[in-house]
């Protein structure tokens, strides 16, 4: 199952994520557009996640303390849960837990991202282009910060 779900991953996200521009819309939870290309000067956050994934599940209060802690500064976070659109309602629950924005994989209207190795995986972006991928399964708080931290001191974002 898990398998599947990975294939249809990597056949959505097609292959841009280095790209000059990275391009994603899509609409939250909470019905709000999602567009990455509005998002100039902030730091942003594509979090990609599913709800059997155990490590995506502990990363979500990392995620939820860096948004409330940092988006006040120009961080922006957009999870995408790839569960299939018939467990909405369980992502949903999940993710309502939490104070950044989630949408899932089947509302995404527009996406170049590569197909992630692995879940959870979080592609770090400043101006559409993507800084780092981080998907490593056990990430805390200083794994974001050593890269969106030195994006703040250098006042690329407003």
């Amino acid at each position: 199952m898990k398998k599947i779900f990975l294939i249809l991953i990597f056949c959505f996200f097609s292959c841009a994520a280095n790209a000059a521009n990275s391009f994603l819309v899509t609409t939250d939870f909470n019905g709000k557009n999602f567009d990455l290309a509005q998002q100039k000067d902030k730091i942003v956050i594509v979090n990609l996640w599913a709800k059997w994934c155990i490590d995506c599940r502990r990363e979500m209060p990392v995620l939820d303390e860096l948004y409330k802690k940092y988006h006040a500064k120009g961080l922006e976070i957009i999870a995408i849960s790839v569960d299939p659109k018939n467990q909405t309602d369980e992502v949903k629950k999940i993710a309502k837990r939490f104070s950044y924005p989630n949408s899932m994989l089947s509302d995404v209207k527009k996406s170049d991202f590569e197909s992630p190795r692995s879940l959870p995986t979080n592609y770090i972006m400043l101006n559409g282009k993507v800084i780092k991928v981080l998907d490593d399964s056990k990430l805390l708080m200083r794994d974001f910060e050593d890269v969106i931290l030195p994006l703040f001191k250098m006042n690329l974002v407003h």
